[in-house]
Protein backbone atom coordinates (compact mmCIF):
# COMPACT_ATOMS: atom_id res chain seq x y z
CA UNK A 1 0.00 0.00 0.00
CA UNK A 2 1.83 3.79 -1.24
CA UNK A 3 1.18 5.98 0.94
CA UNK A 4 0.97 10.06 0.58
CA UNK A 5 0.11 11.99 3.27
CA UNK A 6 -4.15 10.52 4.28
CA UNK A 7 -4.18 8.99 1.01
CA UNK A 8 -3.78 5.30 -0.09
CA UNK A 9 -3.47 3.82 -3.55
CA UNK A 10 -2.87 0.12 -4.88
CA UNK A 11 -3.53 -1.15 -8.00
CA UNK A 12 -3.10 -4.45 -10.14
CA UNK A 13 -3.07 -4.82 -14.17
CA UNK A 14 -6.84 -4.31 -13.91
CA UNK A 15 -7.85 -1.66 -11.71
CA UNK A 16 -6.73 -0.04 -8.21
CA UNK A 17 -8.56 2.56 -5.66
CA UNK A 18 -7.48 5.42 -3.72
CA UNK A 19 -8.56 5.29 0.39
CA UNK A 20 -8.76 9.21 1.53
CA UNK A 21 -9.26 10.15 5.40
CA UNK A 22 -11.39 12.94 5.77
CA UNK A 23 -13.10 14.94 7.92
CA UNK A 24 -14.93 12.46 10.02
CA UNK A 25 -15.01 10.34 6.33
CA UNK A 26 -13.55 7.42 4.66
CA UNK A 27 -13.70 8.25 0.85
CA UNK A 28 -12.63 5.53 -1.54
CA UNK A 29 -12.56 6.15 -5.24
CA UNK A 30 -12.37 2.87 -7.22
CA UNK A 31 -11.14 2.52 -11.03
CA UNK A 32 -11.26 0.06 -13.15
CA UNK A 33 -12.24 -3.82 -12.24
CA UNK A 34 -11.83 -5.24 -8.72
CA UNK A 35 -10.61 -8.66 -9.04
CA UNK A 36 -10.80 -11.14 -6.33
CA UNK A 37 -6.97 -10.20 -5.48
CA UNK A 38 -7.96 -6.39 -5.51
CA UNK A 39 -10.98 -7.04 -3.67
CA UNK A 40 -9.30 -8.73 -0.46
CA UNK A 41 -6.44 -6.30 -1.03
CA UNK A 42 -8.91 -3.42 -0.50
CA UNK A 43 -10.77 -4.68 2.26
CA UNK A 44 -7.55 -5.87 4.22
CA UNK A 45 -6.36 -1.95 3.64
CA UNK A 46 -9.73 -0.62 4.52
CA UNK A 47 -9.97 -3.17 7.82
CA UNK A 48 -6.49 -1.85 8.42
CA UNK A 49 -7.74 2.25 8.40
CA UNK A 50 -11.10 1.11 10.81
CA UNK A 51 -8.38 -0.34 13.26
CA UNK A 52 -6.52 3.60 13.76
CA UNK A 53 -9.86 5.83 13.50
CA UNK A 54 -10.80 7.80 16.41
CA UNK A 55 -13.65 9.06 15.49
CA UNK A 56 -17.06 8.19 17.96
CA UNK A 57 -19.08 9.13 14.68
CA UNK A 58 -18.28 9.28 11.02
CA UNK A 59 -19.24 8.49 7.44
CA UNK A 60 -17.90 6.59 4.02
CA UNK A 61 -18.42 7.79 0.53
CA UNK A 62 -17.87 5.42 -2.02
CA UNK A 63 -17.13 6.99 -5.75
CA UNK A 64 -17.62 3.98 -8.21
CA UNK A 65 -18.20 5.81 -11.13
CA UNK A 66 -15.18 4.64 -12.97
CA UNK A 67 -15.60 1.07 -11.25
CA UNK A 68 -16.01 -2.03 -14.07
CA UNK A 69 -20.09 -2.49 -13.66
CA UNK A 70 -18.42 -6.26 -14.44
CA UNK A 71 -16.69 -6.58 -11.68
CA UNK A 72 -17.65 -9.40 -8.78
CA UNK A 73 -19.11 -8.15 -5.72
CA UNK A 74 -18.20 -10.74 -2.95
CA UNK A 75 -21.28 -10.38 -0.66
CA UNK A 76 -19.71 -11.99 2.29
CA UNK A 77 -16.62 -9.91 2.43
CA UNK A 78 -18.31 -6.73 2.06
CA UNK A 79 -21.24 -7.55 4.58
CA UNK A 80 -18.33 -8.28 7.13
CA UNK A 81 -16.76 -4.98 5.91
CA UNK A 82 -19.50 -2.71 6.66
CA UNK A 83 -20.79 -4.77 9.99
CA UNK A 84 -17.25 -3.64 10.78
CA UNK A 85 -18.44 0.01 9.80
CA UNK A 86 -21.15 0.25 11.77
CA UNK A 87 -19.50 -0.98 14.82
CA UNK A 88 -16.56 1.86 14.17
CA UNK A 89 -19.30 4.41 13.89
CA UNK A 90 -20.21 4.83 10.85
CA UNK A 91 -23.57 6.59 10.57
CA UNK A 92 -24.00 8.20 7.16
CA UNK A 93 -22.97 6.90 3.54
CA UNK A 94 -22.89 8.39 0.43
CA UNK A 95 -21.82 7.42 -3.24
CA UNK A 96 -21.28 8.07 -6.82
CA UNK A 97 -22.50 5.42 -8.90
CA UNK A 98 -22.69 5.99 -13.23
CA UNK A 99 -23.52 1.85 -13.95
CA UNK A 100 -26.86 0.51 -13.31
CA UNK A 101 -25.42 -2.63 -12.76
CA UNK A 102 -23.25 -1.86 -10.14
CA UNK A 103 -26.07 0.38 -8.41
CA UNK A 104 -27.82 -3.42 -8.56
CA UNK A 105 -24.76 -4.75 -6.68
CA UNK A 106 -24.73 -2.20 -4.01
CA UNK A 107 -28.49 -2.70 -3.50
CA UNK A 108 -28.26 -6.31 -3.07
CA UNK A 109 -25.17 -5.82 -0.74
CA UNK A 110 -27.34 -3.71 1.51
CA UNK A 111 -30.41 -6.03 1.31
CA UNK A 112 -27.99 -8.81 2.36
CA UNK A 113 -27.45 -6.58 5.65
CA UNK A 114 -30.94 -6.57 6.74
CA UNK A 115 -30.67 -2.50 5.74
CA UNK A 116 -32.97 -0.67 3.69
CA UNK A 117 -32.52 -1.59 0.01
CA UNK A 118 -33.32 1.88 -1.17
CA UNK A 119 -29.74 4.30 -2.03
CA UNK A 120 -31.85 6.90 -4.00
CA UNK A 121 -30.83 9.07 -0.87
CA UNK A 122 -27.46 8.48 -0.74
CA UNK A 123 -26.14 8.31 -4.77
CA UNK A 124 -24.99 11.99 -5.95
CA UNK A 125 -24.08 13.28 -8.88
CA UNK A 126 -20.65 13.96 -7.20
CA UNK A 127 -17.91 14.19 -4.73
CA UNK A 128 -18.75 17.05 -2.96
CA UNK A 129 -22.48 16.88 -2.55
CA UNK A 130 -21.70 13.30 -1.54
CA UNK A 131 -19.23 14.66 1.09
CA UNK A 132 -22.02 17.76 2.13
CA UNK A 133 -24.64 14.96 2.63
CA UNK A 134 -22.39 13.03 4.98
CA UNK A 135 -21.19 16.26 6.67
CA UNK A 136 -25.13 17.15 7.18
CA UNK A 137 -26.09 14.13 9.10
CA UNK A 138 -23.00 14.02 11.20
CA UNK A 139 -23.92 17.83 12.25
CA UNK A 140 -27.32 16.95 13.38
CA UNK A 141 -25.76 14.10 15.44
CA UNK A 142 -23.24 16.34 16.61
CA UNK A 143 -25.79 18.78 17.33
CA UNK A 144 -27.54 16.45 19.50
CA UNK A 145 -24.78 14.85 21.03
CA UNK A 146 -22.80 17.26 22.75
CA UNK A 147 -19.67 14.27 23.44
CA UNK A 148 -19.86 13.39 20.30
CA UNK A 149 -16.26 13.72 18.82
Amino acid sequence: MRTIDNRYKYADSHGGYTLFFGECTIEVKVIGFLSQSLLDKFCDDLGMMLGVIEWKYWGYYGDLSECDEKSPITQEILVNLRKRFYKKGCIAEAYTITHPITIENVVRLRKAEGLDSSIDNNLFPDRSQAIEFIQNVLSRIKNKSPNSE
